[in-house]
This record gives structure tokens, C-alpha cells and sequence, in this order.
């Protein structure tokens, strides 16, 4: 049996370099769609059939089949539910797990989901689509000692927001939450039997945050992933990254300028995300969307009020996609743009609404989040402080290596706040 698979691996290896393949680049483009059509649904939808098959199907499910289904739902809810998941999408060669002697006991410092000790690269295999998925371990914040450090590094925010996970990196991982605890866990159970399958698949998708930072996926998941299994997804972290920015691994096509050169636009990739979504994801309740790229409008079309152009071109379709969700209760909805324009922006909001404005921070609004209401007059107490709106949040860093001046007068314009104005 090894030898057959170690024939069928080599004569697939063989195949991705052979002749006639496409190489480079338009070999990368393609992606794991799913097919047109498929065969069967692993899922059983009610019908006669379902029916008849029911008792077969539970017979196999050994003792949970005795379990009423709340109980079995909170089980499963407490074995991989109620998380943060990662769900990532590289064109990368495979990971290997890797057999280690290090003694996980002694306090030594390993990266998240053991990247590279337990999980290396394997370089026997070539370069393809990989899915992965693993718990998100990011934190809330840094420690006082951390703090401590990075005050004299000139970095006064203390919270660790959803732009700023690196868990894919391996970088988020305390030693206490290393070894499975870094994996979902979920393989083993949803291959049980057709109703553990059943089961599971509902608290995998319906319980769990996920959390999106490859374009890729992003701009391609509805033909990736079942529409079923999607529009179960009640809680979403995104990261659209429409341009090369400070953080970026390489250069991205830039989606942002053509919208500062014709704010018109409506068919630009911004827009397509923002239609995409509540087709696609008609159950979300909590949707954090962070512009993981410049805002910063070219230099020709600078003015005085910058700040409001980035809401009216790039907040614009965001919001028109919210009202489209629609308000309810329990629904929360966050944007996180640079930290330089929603700097502006709050300002912009205070001079406005003054102490009807909500704002929420913990640092002395180095970071934080203030509140836009949705409601058609937004002019009243009522209005403004009602839960049909969104938050605007304090996303990626962008004021390390630039003085404030700068990013207020040159970047956002001066109309809203003048270099000594504070709260």
C-alpha cells in the first residue's frame, strides 16, 4: 500500500511539472473552485427519504444518538465551538507535521500551531493551493511589561485589535495555549458518521468567528465554500487589503486610486466585496471589516477636507452594504480604517455632535472607536445614540515613522482639527 501511494504522489508530482502544464503565474490563478455541480449532499435535507434513512443514520451515531439535541448541540458547542477561526488560502508548497523530541514542558517559546517545529514546509512537494485553519490566539492586549516597552519604542496602544493578528505568522501563541489547542479539531468527529457530520458542520460554521485576511478567499468565497455552509456564518472578521501598504508581503494591485481619480465608480472591487456579502452572508450578526491598505488620497487632489472624501468614497458602499443587513438586536457591526484618518474622522464627529458622541477607548484614544448612526436624520439624541448604525474604529498603525503634523495637515486636511487640538 505504500509503494502504490508513493507511485500515484510521484506520478502527480511528475504531472504539475510536466509538459503542457501552465507554470508561473497563470498556473497560480487557479483557484480551488468548487464544481458546477455535485453529485450528492453530504448533508440529508428533509424529505421521504431523509426519513427512512433517519434511524440508520442515528444507529451509527453509537450513544450520542440518546442525547436530545440540546444537549448534544452544547457539547459540540464546547468542543469547537464559541471560537475564532483562521481560515486561510496560500499558494504555497504543503505543510508536514514533523516529529520533535522538544520537551513542551520546560517554558520554551514555540510559535503558534508549531509552525516550524511541528509543522515545516515540505519541499518534496511542489507549489499549489493550500487551505488551512487553525484557532485565533490573539489576545486583547499587551501585558505592563509589554506596555512598558513599547512606550519607549514611541508605541503608546495597548489593545491588539483583529487588524493586527498575526497568528498565521505563528507570532500570537502564549506557551500555555500551544500543542492542539492551536487546531480546530473538528476532522475527526464530522468523519464520525452522517449525523456527526450533520451535527458538527452546523456548530463549525454557526458558533464561530471567522476570520478572513487572504484576498483570495475574500474576493472568490462564494465559489469556494457551499452557499449552505456560508450563509450559516453568523460572525465575521475581514481584512481587504485594495492596495500595497506598510505591512503588506509584496506588491497588491491597487483598487484604491481609481476610486480618488472617479468616485463615481460602482464597479469597482470595493463595491463588488460590499455586494457580495449580504448575499452571501444573509445571517452575520457581527461583521468587522478593517481597510488593510493607504486611504490616503494622491497628492494632486488634496484639500482641506480629505477626511470627509475617504468617508463618502470608501465608507460610502460599507454603509450602503449595512443597510442592506439591516439593524436587530444583538447585531454589531465595525469598521476599522488607519489610524490617522480615524483619528480625523472622530474629530470631525466631536466638532459635529460635540458630547452627544459616543466613543468607546482604552488608551487615551490612541485606539478606540466612536459611533455613526445609520438613522435617516442622525441629527438628535435619539438618532445618535440609537442601534441602527456602526462603529468606526482605530485600525492599523500607520503613525510610526510620521510626525502627527504631517498626517494631519497633508494627508487628511485641516478643516477638522489643527495640530494642538486634544480632547
Amino acid at each position: 500500500m505504500v509503494g502504490i501511494r508513493k507511485w500515484i504522489r510521484s506520478k502527480l508530482d511528475s504531472t504539475a511539472h510536466g509538459k503542457g502544464r501552465r507554470q508561473g503565474q497563470a498556473m497560480r490563478d487557479d483557484l480551488p473552485f468548487l464544481p458546477l455541480s455535485r453529485p450528492r449532499g453530504l448533508t440529508p435535507v428533509p424529505s421521504s427519504q431523509d426519513i427512512a434513512n433517519r434511524s440508520q443514520s442515528f444507529y451509527n451515531y453509537g450513544l450520542f444518538r440518546h442525547l436530545p439535541y440540546e444537549l448534544r448541540r452544547q457539547i459540540l458547542i464546547n468542543a469547537f465551538g464559541g471560537q475564532t477561526l483562521h481560515l486561510d488560502l496560500t499558494y504555497a508548497r504543503p505543510l508536514v507535521r514533523k516529529l520533535t523530541s522538544m520537551d513542551l514542558s520546560n517554558g520554551i517559546e514555540r510559535a503558534h500551531y508549531g509552525l516550524g517545529s511541528e509543522l515545516v514546509v515540505n519541499m518534496s512537494r511542489s507549489e499549489g493551493w493550500q487551505w488551512f485553519s487553525c484557532v485565533c490566539h490573539r489576545r486583547l492586549g499587551y501585558s505592563e511589561s509589554e506596555i512598558d516597552e513599547r512606550h519607549t519604542a514611541n508605541k503608546f496602544y495597548q489593545t491588539i485589535e483583529p487588524c493586527d493578528d498575526q497568528c498565521l505568522k505563528g507570532l500570537m501563541c502564549d506557551n500555555g495555549q500551544c500543542g492542539s489547542a492551536c487546531f480546530v479539531g473538528t476532522m475527526g468527529w464530522i468523519l464520525a458518521c452522517r449525523q456527526a457530520y450533520v451535527d458538527g458542520i452546523e456548530i463549525l460554521y454557526s458558533t464561530n468567528t471567522f476570520h478572513i485576511s487572504s484576498m483570495d478567499i475574500v474576493s472568490n468565497i462564494p465559489r469556494l465554500l457551499p452557499h449552505s455552509r456560508l450563509s450559516s456564518i453568523t460572525s465575521l472578521e475581514l481584512l481587504w487589503q485594495l492596495n500595497s501598504f506598510q505591512f503588506s508581503k509584496g506588491a497588491i494591485e491597487d483598487f484604491i486610486e481609481p476610486l480618488w481619480k472617479d468616485p463615481t465608480k460602482q464597479d469597482s472591487m470595493l463595491h463588488t466585496l460590499c455586494a457580495m456579502i449580504p448575499d452571501t452572508f444573509p445571517h452575520v450578526r457581527r461583521l468587522y471589516i478593517s481597510f488593510q491598505c493607504e486611504l490616503v488620497p494622491p497628492s494632486d487632489i488634496r484639500d482641506n477636507d480629505n477626511i470627509s472624501k475617504v468617508e463618502s468614497i470608501f465608507l460610502g458602499p460599507v454603509e450602503q452594504m449595512l443597510r442592506i443587513l439591516g439593524p436587530g438586536r444583538g447585531k454589531q457591526f465595525n469598521v476599522a480604517i488607519q489610524r490617522g484618518g480615524w483619528y480625523t474622522m472622530l474629530w470631525k464627529y466631536y466638532t459635529l455632535l460635540g458630547t452627544r458622541l459616543r466613543a468607546e477607548s482604552s488608551d487615551g484614544l490612541m485606539r478606540g472607536k466612536f459611533w455613526k448612526s445609520l438613522c435617516p436624520s442622525g441629527n438628535n439624541d435619539q438618532d445618535v445614540r440609537g442601534d441602527y448604525g456602526y462603529w468606526i474604529c482605530a485600525g492599523w498603525w500607520d503613525m510610526d515613522a510620521i510626525t502627527y503634523d504631517h498626517w494631519i495637515m497633508s494627508n487628511w486636511g485641516c478643516k477638522w482639527v489643527g495640530p494642538t487640538d486634544t480632547f
